[in-house]
């Protein structure tokens, strides 16, 4: 298992999809999230496990194919989600509307870099790699029940993450910035 210090988890896998959308143009991927040799429960029946050995996995007698994808990703986010549902409601008696959770997701993403350590494109990492630490963060600052066209944040953030010693600051500050001052865009839609 490689440490979080070498910063592989804040590199975009080469075969990960890229922006724009074909049909429409919208600027895509929202945001990145680990999806790459990710273990997946299998039964030893199933097709996907035994017509590829190369992805087996035996752990405590159980199989596990590692498998790759936005399938495995997806699944990271929405445990992600659930999180800040939970905290929210825990904190603030209420769910923040969807709009706010996929704010709170975006505003505390990493900045990603390639295999040459070179910036990533914005149509290649979105809004950055998912830091489900910093999105709790803002999910404990943001309370749901103020009234609309109130700040939502009611608590200071700061705007960085500490990880394996390492403390890495958000994305796009200005954004965060931007977020940290007016909750505006997310009170019109509640």
């Amino acid at each position: 298992m490689r440490s979080n210090t070498e910063q592989g988890f804040r590199r975009v896998h080469r075969g990960g999809t890229r922006g724009p959308t074909w049909c429409d143009g919208f600027a895509k991927p929202d945001l990145v999230a680990p999806g790459h040799r990710l273990l997946g429960a299998a039964a030893a029946t199933q097709q996907l496990y035994s017509g590829h050995p190369e992805l087996r996995q035996t752990i405590s007698g159980r199989p596990y194919p590692t498998l790759s994808g936005t399938s495995m990703a997806a699944g990271v986010v929405s445990g992600t989600v659930a999180l800040l549902i939970q905290e929210a409601r825990a904190t603030y008696g209420a769910m923040p509307p969807p709009n706010a959770l996929k704010a709170m997701l975006q505003v505390s993403a990493f900045h990603m870099t390639d295999a040459a350590s070179q910036p990533c494109h914005v149509l290649a990492q979105g809004a950055g790699a998912l830091n489900t630490m910093g999105a709790l963060q803002l999910a404990q600052a943001i309370n749901p029940t103020v009234p609309v066209g109130s700040s939502w944040l009611v608590v200071n953030v700061t705007q960085s993450t500490t990880i394996d010693g390492q403390n890495i600051v958000w994305g796009d500050l200005s954004l965060s910035n931007a977020f940290s001052q007016s909750l505006g865009v997310l009170t019109t839609t509640r």
